[in-house]
């Protein structure tokens, strides 16, 4: 019987019995070659042994690593960055975890800690190899205290001939500008949802707004955010009409984000129940259920995961009233609600980042809807239940408990494909649609105050088929544009807005049009933040179209 660790000792030494406690604790497993094992059997029980190596020594080499000390007051001082650069957004500071991760690096960079203090205690052990890759700084470059500086409080990488510790100031985060930073990082603060003019913080300017029915606005409201709304709605829906079905993955226990919350025992599980984790089994259920006259709300967990149903959207949903003919008016999928949440939180990472909208607004007898608020959730989401057209209806999840306001109890239906204007305005025209509208809300005061221009911002809303008409006429009266939009700017929203607009206002645009979106890659959990249209980019965008 051969036992791993004695395996190891032959191929690699151990250091101390530490370590081979270490090895003993992560392979505890037993392994018996076979006495008359062919060639081929020896050879893939050596691959087995050197692989085993290679994933043990992995997991030990933190502790094979030589250890120093940072002293108690460098500790305190880089857990308190640490702290500003994670949480802080007020300054913009954002994690920076990625720069201190062992798989990254190359082995031509490296960092170590100063020897100071030697009277203080050990509290933290960094290994002395320990390497990030200089690629991982150049997106925190704004964020990166310079050389000016004067104590240690910051690693930052450096070639390993010469590498150190940069000295700054235990304040330099708060109360210094850095030579790095864009003039108007200033802006970039965290939206205010208490005091935002996009939100009605009052009974009385929730029930002025014209759009409602008479019913609504002579009703009372309530204070919701946006996953109580859609609720709401779900609730309203289920109690109108007998044909509604609410169905998806976890939504009979209420949904991860809790917009089926309780309607399961309301209403029952014949009416409200979960389905197998199959994005393409849940959407195809829904075409036919409405295809035989039913009006079933899917719900997709996360819009990354709705691309294996995209098949059953594009080919069967979107297209059965086309090939119905004569019979459009019965064999159709109207009623059908495709929900899903989307857009990025600021740690979603890879596949709960993404923003899929334009890839349906290509797609002819789709309608395409976002709202940006617990008032439009609520009535789009009603009007889209009742509409003749398949919905795809996508709720920004950063707004399900961020937005709260004051939302009318009774039902009501909000127009779809008509855009709103938030803002009259005589000089630029901001088009938006979601969350990127609070950011263009920072980014109009700030703008208006400093620039003494007059801004006109649009909601969309229903972004296909979407509002050309409210569009064209703004932009006749400013003469320039901005789109603004938090999916990637390649082939989006906002390329098909700007077209539109240059053929059809070309004469009158005082510049180009200009759009703001986000980046043309993958998400990823550090650079998420920077992917998602800030304040700064939207100013520097109005400021841009300006002057030009």
């Amino acid at each position: 019987m051969l036992k791993i660790p004695e395996l190891l000792k032959g191929a690699m030494p151990l250091k101390s019995e530490l370590h081979a406690h270490a090895l003993t604790m992560q392979a505890d497993q037993t392994y018996e070659p076979d006495q008359q094992a062919t060639d081929r059997e020896y050879l893939q029980i050596h691959r087995f042994r050197r692989h085993t190596l290679a994933v043990i020594a992995a997991m030990v080499k933190p502790i094979m690593r030589k250890e120093i000390v940072l002293t108690s007051r460098k500790l305190k001082l880089w857990q308190r960055r640490q702290r500003r650069f994670a949480v802080d957004e007020k300054t913009q500071a954002n994690s920076l975890t990625p720069l201190f991760s062992p798989s990254r690096a190359p082995r031509n960079l490296q960092c170590r800690v100063e020897k100071q203090y030697p009277k203080a205690s050990p509290l933290l052990a960094v290994p002395s190899d320990f390497m990030f890759h200089e690629k991982d700084v150049l997106p925190f470059k704004n964020f990166l205290p310079t050389r000016e500086s004067k104590r240690s409080t910051m690693i930052r990488p450096l070639c390993s001939n010469a590498s150190r510790i940069a000295r700054t100031t235990s304040t330099s985060i708060t109360k210094r500008t850095y030579a790095s930073h864009p003039p108007n990082a200033r802006l970039n603060i965290p939206t205010n949802y208490a005091t935002t003019p996009l939100l009605h913080h009052t009974s009385k300017s929730a029930l002025v707004n014209q759009e409602l029915p008479q019913s609504a606005r002579d009703g009372t409201t309530g204070r919701q955010n946006l996953f109580q709304a859609v609720n709401s709605a779900l609730a309203h829906a289920l109690r109108s009409d007998p044909r509604v079905l609410l169905f998806g993955e976890d939504v009979a226990f209420g949904g991860v984000f809790r917009c089926s919350m309780n309607l399961a025992s309301e209403f029952g599980d014949a009416r409200v129940f979960n389905t197998p984790l199959s994005e393409q089994g849940l959407v195809g259920f829904a075409i036919g259920a409405a295809a035989e006259g039913m009006r079933p709300i899917a719900e997709v967990q996360f819009a990354d995961y709705v691309y294996p149903a995209f098949d059953q959207i594009v080919n069967e949903a979107a297209k059965m009233r086309y090939r119905a003919g004569v019979h459009a008016g019965t064999q159709n999928c109207g009623g059908l609600v495709i929900r899903m949440p989307a857009g990025g939180v600021g740690h979603g990472a890879l596949y709960h980042t993404q923003s899929p909208e334009s890839l349906f607004t290509h797609i002819p007898g789709l309608r395409v809807v976002v709202p940006r608020s617990p008032t439009q959730a609520k009535g789009l989401l009603l009007a889209a239940v009742a509409c003749p057209d398949p919905v795809i209806f996508m709720e920004p999840k950063i707004l399900y408990r961020a937005a709260v306001e004051h939302v009318p109890a009774e039902p009501y239906e909000l127009p779809l494909s008509k855009a709103e204007i938030l803002k009259k305005g005589s000089d630029v025209t901001i088009i938006s649609y979601g969350t990127p509208l609070y950011t263009c809300q920072n980014a109009i005061t700030a703008a208006e105050k400093d620039l003494k221009c007059s801004v006109e911002f649009i909601d969309l809303r229903t972004i296909y088929p979407w509002d050309r008409q409210t569009v064209m006429e703004s932009v006749n009266k400013t003469g320039r544009c901005l789109v603004v939009h938090e999916s990637m700017v390649n082939a989006g929203v906002g390329a098909e807005v700007a077209a539109t607009i240059q053929e059809g206002c070309f004469l009158r645009l005082e510049a180009p049009v200009q759009r703001v979106a986000g980046w043309s890659t993958h998400s990823g959990l550090a650079y998420e933040k920077f992917n998602i249209p800030d304040v700064a980019r939207v100013y520097d965008a109005i400021k841009n179209v300006l002057d030009y």
